[in-house]
């Protein structure tokens, strides 16, 4: 069917209003757009708009300069539709342009100072506000013709009939009727008052909706009610309905409907009793329209706005939302609890100048505000004054939100109160000093007095007897332990103090052959072989590697109930990782116990020592991004297994241990 033309009368400024009749041409080739700046030459027309379906105009040719209010145009135009464009942000406005006259309105975004951008007009939506006021126009127009009303719906004839006062003798307006029929996105009808909605007229989309037929459905072989009209929602349209009906009122109502394929459909449905002079209900008239699509969004949007709540109102975090300029529009309950304000004294007044920020911080908050409004994520970390001379920490970001092109439209604010974690540094820090300070008695007082003692049981060697010579052996081993253990005293408050974060290239032939080397030293009775020590590789770590080394070695001497403790290094290694076997022939370690010898204090019922040697291996291997396994050496005895990431040597690489 070739559609007839809707003629728009555009009453705008030159700028945007060529562009807009140009958008609106292109857009929908039935409308037929003209355009007026003037106020007299659009009044002039309106005198005689036989060839004017529309009225559309912006805020500046349709509203009062007051804001209050319309222009005289409006007034005029008591024979056609008027659509307000508008720019304004208030709702009110347009409302208050609805009641004085204007017909329809359309919401226009205009955020820009250039006078012909129009990139914020969605001109669907306008088509469809132009569409939308036509057929409301005709309907009330129609509604003061005669108590008795002909359907709008019924067939085109017997429309034109029925308003002979707005015909034209050269029959304009019937192409009007067939141009809005033709073109409106949904459904005329004319039914029956009964729970099935028997159909006696039907045009437009019904097919394109619900799959049948109109004359499937005026023939009664499909009844509305019964067959299209979700079971689930049929009670309920049929009393929102009939509710109307006894206050005499117009009726809408939305519902679902289930097509002639199985598939299911949003309605959204306006209509109202047809009475006989008598006051008879004869039928009701409507109109509706698929609205599954435009559902669909409202579900997403709501689901969304949910979500954007459900983030904005956590109650950890303190969240605000800004305009591009740094005015707070809104802050979340958890942030104006934390500053003791309501949302009135916040609200429209610059970030930096709200209650969250001290004096001498201000400033550096404008700052932030403004990196971020130019699409910067800017961190921050502030202590705010509580009194007594105490603060409390927020960390948080200033982040500005973008629309599609990546061009902030507005910003985030978000933090978190992290007073605790930065107590918290601070007890760490106290007692990392602590440590530092018992690390160095322990190294250089209790060593030294230690070195003393072996000193002077050596001089008394030759000075004691058989009985002597025992107990003096016992002061020397005990000194000895004694020794160590500030050696591993050390390490351990190294690594537990992060000194082992400061790598380097290391040779694992070096760290290995000075472990075996002091090992042997001090037990001459152990066998202690070495294999794939040439081709060792290089690892990052640092001189506590030889710590771990040493610690293995010892553990297998000391540990070992054979008369001739027979210790087995084996180095293998690929190109990604380094992997260093030390085995013993001792009783080994049972698999339930495997996991448990790495922890702190742990040691054998017969260990001397302090348990602390196996947790430093592991703490130390932790911290070179390694691996470390026990596993059961044949026929007994136990293989320690660690595995360390190679690092190829390079020109560039520190001096390597």
């Amino acid at each position: 069917m070739v559609r007839s033309s809707i003629r728009i009368l555009l009453f705008a400024p030159e700028l945007p209003g060529e562009a807009i009749a140009t958008q609106l041409r292109n857009g929908d080739d039935q409308f037929v757009v003209s355009i007026e700046h003037d106020e007299t030459a659009v009044l002039e027309r309106l005198q005689d708009p036989h060839d004017i379906d529309c009225l559309l105009g912006t805020d500046n040719t349709l509203l009062a300069c007051s804001g209050d209010g319309v222009r005289p145009v409006v007034a005029a135009t008591d024979q056609i539709p008027t659509v307000l464009l508008t720019a304004s942000a208030s709702h009110d406005e347009a409302e208050a342009a609805l009641e004085a006259g204007v017909t329809e309105y359309l919401r226009w975004d205009d955020e820009t100072d250039v006078a012909d951008d129009i990139s914020g007009i969605h001109f669907n939506l306008l088509s469809s506000r132009i569409l939308g006021a036509l057929a409301q126009y005709r309907n009330a127009g129609e509604s003061t013709q005669s108590q008795n009303i002909v359907s709008p719906h019924a067939s085109r004839s017997t429309c034109r009939d029925s308003v002979p006062d707005l015909a034209h003798a050269d029959g304009g307006q019937n192409v009007r009727q067939d141009t809005l029929i033709d073109n409106l996105p949904g459904v005329v009808y004319r039914c029956r008052n009964d729970s099935a909605w028997p159909m006696e007229v039907v045009e437009g989309t019904c097919e394109e909706i619900t799959g049948y037929s109109a004359a499937q459905l005026e023939s009664g072989d499909v009844l509305f009610g019964d067959d299209l009209i979700h079971p689930d929602d049929r009670e309920s349209t049929w009393g929102d309905v009939q509710a109307a009906l006894e206050t005499g009122e117009h009726y809408e109502v939305t519902y679902r409907i289930e097509t002639k394929t199985g598939a299911t459909k949003w309605l959204w449905e306006r209509g109202q009793g047809i009475y006989a002079e008598d006051g008879t209900l004869e039928a009701l008239e409507g109109f509706f329209t698929d609205i599954t699509e435009r559902r669909g969004r409202q579900l997403r949007l709501r689901r969304n706005q949910r979500r954007f709540e459900a983030v904005f109102e956590d109650p950890e975090m303190l969240v605000g939302l800004l305009e591009l300029d740094g005015t707070l529009l809104q802050a979340n309950q958890t942030a104006l609890e934390y500053a003791n304000a309501t949302h009135e004294e916040v609200v429209d007044t610059p970030f930096w100048e709200t209650p969250w920020w001290p004096d001498d911080m201000q400033e550096r908050v404008r700052e932030s505000v403004e990196r971020a409004a130019e699409g910067e994520y800017v961190d921050y970390v502030v202590d705010n004054p509580i009194g007594n001379g105490e603060t409390r920490r927020v960390s948080g970001t200033i982040r500005p939100v973008t629309d599609n092109s990546g061009a902030p439209t507005s910003m985030i604010v978000s933090a978190r109160d992290v007073t605790d974690q930065r107590d918290q540094n601070r007890d760490l820090v106290e007692t990392r000093d602590k440590l530092e300070i018992l690390n160095q008695v322990v190294r250089h007082d209790l060593r030294n007095d230690m070195q003393v003692v072996r000193g002077r049981a050596r001089l008394l060697e030759d000075h004691v007897d058989a009985e002597g010579a025992y107990h003096l052996n016992e002061i020397h081993g005990s000194a000895a332990d004694a020794i160590e253990l500030t050696e591993t005293a050390r390490n351990l408050t190294e690594a537990m103090l992060g000194r082992g974060d400061n790598q380097q290239l290391v040779s694992i032939n070096q760290v290995v052959t000075s472990a075996v080397e002091t090992v042997r030293s001090r037990y001459d009775s152990a066998a202690i072989t070495v294999y794939g020590l040439a081709t060792a590789p290089h690892v990052l770590a640092n001189d506590m590697l030889e710590s771990v080394i040493r610690n293995l070695l010892e553990n297998a001497v000391v540990h070992n109930d054979s008369d001739l403790p027979d210790i087995e290094v084996a180095i293998d290694h690929d190109d990604e990782t380094v992997v260093i076997c030390v085995a013993d022939n001792g009783p080994g370690i049972s698999d339930d116990r495997k996991e448990d010898v790495f922890g702190r204090g742990e040691k054998g019922l017969e260990s001397p020592g302090t348990g602390l040697g196996l947790h430093l291996v592991q703490t130390l291997v932790d911290q070179f991004d390694g691996e470390i396994a026990i596993q059961d050496n044949r026929p007994t005895g136990c293989v320690f297994r660690i595995e360390l990431p190679v690092v190829s040597p390079t020109p560039s690489a520190e001096t390597e241990t």
